[in-house]
């Protein structure tokens, strides 16, 4: 219920209860009523104007408080607007802050890495050095031993040139013990005509290995009259360093000759090496 209802209520009450006295009290003294009903106008018009200052302070209290509500309304709203906007730039934040963390791992596992790095390329660049240190001890000791085997080279080639001297005495003893061996089995060696070679030294290859009806070898060889190979001549047959036979002209022809094998320590084969002569 509202004030001013109960306002009114009580000064109908008040009311009432003054009426009912102004009824007793009219019908002992008409004057009196009268005076008192007078009375009673007056106070209720007294009322009636109380009741409009008491509605016009009770308006201006519900002004008052509308006013102060629409405030405080405003306020809140101010407030609960300040409080989302901290709340979106609280979440902003912890984005930030996230975002912050992420990036200072990725740099924590770039730093990582790189560290991993660095110590992969220390260890390579001792390796490297390590290695660089082992090449140049391998090229001292490479020049070294280069020094070394040119000194052995020097020290062979002199050996090679006293063996050479040798092989070439053992040679010339040789071709005289096969002339003379040569003179013992066929007698006077002048009486078949038989000669060596004195020019330019001939150089033939075996082609071909056949056999007389007498059973004597038979050779021919790669080279005829257009190296001067002529009847009766005597060739050296070799294989290597290994000395062979010797062989006796028969045919000539410009690109080929035919001979028989005069003396023999082993079997003769294509492409063993013929010579005019072994000192040569």
């Amino acid at each position: 219920m509202h004030v001013v209802t109960k306002i009114l209520v009580v000064f109908c009450a008040v009311l009432s209860l003054l009426l009912a006295a102004l009824t007793m009290s009219y019908a002992s003294n008409a004057s009196a009523i009268r005076a008192s009903y007078q009375q009673l106008e007056q106070d209720l018009i007294n009322a009636k104007a109380a009741k409009d200052d008491v509605q016009s302070s009770v308006q201006n209290m519900q002004s008052n408080h509308e006013k102060e509500m629409a405030k405080l309304a405003g306020l809140v709203s101010s407030k609960e607007k300040e409080v989302t906007d901290l709340e979106a730039k609280r979440s902003e934040l912890r984005t930030q802050v996230e975002q912050e963390k992420a990036k200072a791992e990725g740099i924590a596992n770039r730093i990582a890495q790189l560290a991993a790095t660095s110590d992969t390329l220390s260890q390579m660049n001792k390796s490297y050095r390590d290695e660089v240190t082992k090449l140049r001890d391998d090229t001292l000791a490479a020049n070294r031993r280069e020094i070394e085997l040119v000194d052995r080279i020097r020290d062979l080639d002199g050996q090679r040139e006293v063996l050479e001297q040798t092989a070439r005495a053992l040679r010339e003893q040789l071709r005289e013990t096969q002339l003379a061996m040569e003179t013992k089995a066929s007698g006077d060696g002048s009486s078949t005509g038989v000669f060596e070679h004195t020019g330019a030294a001939i150089f033939a290859r075996v082609l071909e290995v056949g056999k007389l009806p007498s059973g004597e070898d038979l050779i021919t060889i790669s080279e005829g009259s257009n190296r001067d190979i002529k009847p009766n001549m005597l060739l050296n047959i070799t294989r290597g360093d290994q000395f062979i036979g010797t062989m006796v002209i028969l045919t000539v022809d410009p690109q080929r000759s035919v001979g028989k094998v005069r003396l023999k320590k082993s079997d003769i084969q294509p492409q063993d090496l013929v010579l005019s002569s072994l000192s040569r």
